[in-house]
């Protein structure tokens, strides 16, 4: 259709767009000139030039590219921003007043990992938060790794604030599930604040002193703990010769025999010592059968007991570990970092790919590992090393990170080699 000198087009958005038959503008308001069909394409008006309006066709092929680009961009911006789960809870003391009579409000909230279920076993972000009217009196943060955290207050007396993160366990064996009650519950972290009326702030609270002379002690054996982990592969013939050794073994060690803990799967028998314990323990999912041995000693009957186990057929594979704990603040991982990086190349230990959850750092070479791993929820920092082929330069290892560990005034404890 041409009119007016210009090749025009019917367009639903502007129907009667050029003058009519007798030459006069259409009237908008009133007059809807040419019926249009709108299977054709439509037109934007861009401008006027000599009061005629110029039209732009957009090709039906743009407008879908268009859609497209859109649809696109906004599934890249969600699958950036993916969401997480957020639960909170609001505590006021005193016990039993509201939002108008409470003195003060305690606010805590946890953030699960973006992307993944808050049950999942993830790092999650707690926030501790407590408000005085409108002025905010405490604030921390923590980060736990934790599956479905939950936790439980306890707020009596204003300078006695406790505050216990835990998640449950698995359910116990043989039990009728009834919800949470037949599942055991693993405390994750807990913390005390107390109020101090100098400041008029929460902080907190000090742990007593036969707490911290446990913990110390606790600390102190922790790091002289070595495990032995030796794995055969599962038969019927093997199972019955490991337990005939095993108990052979630690008959002539004076190891007492234990009941094995109900609800553990899989765990065939166990025996302790002081300072010492062994356990038989069957994995179904590998097909395999392990001793696993805990010596907190002098390490001479954990060795024994390898030494006689490792000769028996059918071994698949080993494991032993140690490691150092210590205590420090945030800025202190990358500190200890560079002790244990030098100590590692002269080993020929080589920087690898970050594993664990809370790893920092990781060097190594084919079976074995030493590792730099920050809770940051106690402030613990653990420096372990792992092997898995029964390198002949584990103990000279283990004794380099211990002495310069020590040497850094830092280390706690000292487990023999």
């Amino acid at each position: 259709m041409r009119r007016a000198g210009y090749a025009v087009l019917p367009c639903s958005l502007t129907p009667g767009c050029d003058r009519g038959p007798a030459g006069n503008r259409p009237d908008f308001r009133r007059n809807v000139s040419w019926s249009c069909d709108r299977r054709l394409i439509r037109l934007q008006i861009v401008g006027v030039t000599r009061n005629r309006p110029i039209v732009r066709r957009r090709t039906v092929k743009i407008m879908r590219k268009l859609r497209t680009a859109s649809l696109v961009l906004m599934m890249s911006i969600v699958s950036a921003c993916r969401m997480y789960t957020s639960v909170g809870q609001t505590v006021r003391y005193p016990p039993g007043s509201d939002y108008a009579s409470a003195q003060f409000h305690l606010v805590i909230g946890v953030d699960g990992a973006r992307g993944r279920a808050y049950a999942d076993r993830t790092l999650k972000s707690v926030h501790v938060t407590i408000w005085k009217g409108e002025t905010k009196v405490l604030e921390r943060q923590y980060r736990l790794a934790a599956g479905s955290l939950r936790w439980n207050v306890t707020w009596n007396t204003l300078d006695d604030l406790r505050i216990t993160f835990f998640e449950y366990g698995n359910p116990v064996s043989g039990k009728d599930q009834a919800g949470d009650l037949t599942r055991v519950t693993r405390q994750v972290f807990a913390v005390a604040f107390t109020f101090d009326k100098t400041a008029m702030s929460f902080v907190e609270a000090p742990a007593p002193v036969a707490i911290v002379d446990q913990i110390a002690q606790d600390a102190a054996r922790e790091n002289k703990r070595y495990i032995v982990e030796i794995y055969f592969e599962d038969s019927a013939d093997n199972e019955v010769r490991i337990l005939r050794e095993v108990a052979s073994l630690a008959g002539s060690h004076d190891l007492q025999s234990k009941a094995p803990p109900a609800g553990l799967v899989g765990r065939l028998a166990e025996w302790s010592a002081p300072d010492f314990s062994l356990a038989v323990q069957r994995y179904d999912s590998l097909h395999q059968v392990a001793v696993e041995i805990q010596d907190y000693g002098d390490r001479k009957r954990a060795s024994d007991f390898a030494g006689r186990l490792r000769a028996l057929p059918g071994v698949a594979r080993t494991r032993r570990c140690a490691s150092v704990n210590v205590r420090s603040g945030p800025q202190d991982p990358d500190a200890m970092v560079q002790i244990v990086r030098p100590i590692a190349k002269e080993y020929g230990l080589t920087q690898m790919d970050k594993k664990g959850m809370f790893t920092v750092a990781r060097f190594g070479t084919e079976g074995l590992h030493v590792t730099v791993d920050f809770f940051e929820s106690d402030g613990t920092i653990r420096v372990s090393i792992e092997d898995f082929s029964w390198h002949s330069e584990f103990a000279d290892i283990e004794q380099a990170l211990r002495s310069g560990l020590n040497a850094d005034g830092r280390g706690h404890g000292a487990g023999g080699v």
